[in-house]
């Protein structure tokens, strides 16, 4: 029983956290307005324009491997801090799981890295990207 005494300040906040959260909600949903909406509100635009052409935009695949390159080094200092936090309690179980999760995740960012080259857009495609827009804004006569 000694053991779980030491978890009880931690079980404590996350119901602590989990209830504001739930009062925030709760609290959101009471005190905003609740106004009927409308056809233009509806719209894909709340500006009042009419939208023009497709909503599918052309956009470079190689920024997804920079999101997953940033997700995976956001979990790792993550952990990486709450490992270094809890200094005073490792043991040689908590050091190699440590190392096993360091090294995975070290290879899924040297396995990105490497396929980086592989996702970038060339110079010319960045050209015919940008000529086709600028097709499309002619034909439509706006910018977009």
């Amino acid at each position: 029983m000694q053991p779980y005494l030491e978890l009880l300040p931690v079980m404590f906040y996350g119901i602590v956290v989990f209830l504001l959260t739930m009062l925030m909600f709760v609290l959101s949903y009471l005190l905003r307005p609740h106004n009927p909406q409308s056809e233009a509100k509806l719209s894909p635009y709340e500006c009042g324009q009419i939208p023009i052409g497709e909503a599918r935009a052309t956009f470079p695949y190689s920024y997804y491997l920079y999101a997953i390159v940033f997700a995976v080094v956001d979990v790792l200092s993550a952990f990486l801090f709450i490992l270094a936090a809890s200094t005073l309690r490792l043991n040689v179980t908590v050091v190699w799981s440590t190392f096993i999760f360091i090294i995975v995740l070290t290879i899924g960012i040297a396995y990105s890295l490497r396929m980086l080259p592989r996702t970038m857009l060339t110079g010319s495609e960045l050209i015919a990207l940008r000529d086709a827009q600028r097709r499309i804004e002619a034909r439509t006569g706006e910018s977009m």
